[in-house]
């Protein structure tokens, strides 16, 4: 008995942790932009999602070449460990040399890609309503232009959600706009 015991507190403890780590901001907003950065792909390949089973969905996936599924995980890694933080470090040097004061901070790593994340997750989804909105070919927009249409009576669990992702949206908006001390006390 005292060995199912300590199976189902580990178990309990176990998803305790999952839903812990689903909860963490950091991870929230790198699962946000990968599934953004996944529909701009899918959107440009014109795969509407809305209307794929994961059955249908995991056999097209084994069709996928290779090589494409190579550079959606290379551009992927680029864009997050390079083009954003290095885009971030430019807003800042802008902001430093237009403003007059400019809140400098010094960050842990931790909150350094937050930020880069956070900056990540705004651009994609930018894109990712410019892009549905103007290339899209089929009827499914992207994930962007259905959170923007807010004003669909869709019920209220529909509308308390999508004001979650635009208040995420807008404090996304404060985490990249914060400028990095270049010289911080260590």
């Amino acid at each position: 008995m005292p060995e199912e015991t300590s199976l189902n507190g580990k178990t309990g403890k176990d998803i305790t942790s999952i839903l812990e780590k689903l909860t963490d901001v950091r991870f929230l907003v790198l699962l946000l932009s990968i599934f953004l950065y996944l529909d701009i792909w899918m959107l440009r390949f014109g795969v509407d999602p809305t209307v794929l089973s994961l059955d249908t969905a995991f056999e097209s996936f084994k069709k996928v070449p290779l090589f494409i599924i190579i550079i959606f995980i290379l551009s992927y890694s680029l864009l997050m460990a390079g083009f954003f933080p290095v885009l971030r470090k430019f807003i800042g040097i802008t902001r430093l040399w237009l403003q007059d004061s400019v809140m400098l901070e010094n960050h842990t790593s931790d909150e350094r890609r937050l930020s880069d994340w956070s900056l990540a997750f705004i651009l994609l989804s930018i894109y990712n309503a410019f892009l549905g909105y103007f290339a899209s070919t089929s009827e499914y927009m992207g994930i962007s232009i259905y959170i923007i249409n807010i004003l669909q009576p869709d019920g209220p669990d529909i509308i308390i959600f999508r004001l979650s992702v635009f208040f995420l949206w807008f404090v996304c908006v404060g985490f990249a706009l914060k400028v990095d001390d270049p010289f911080p006390d260590d």
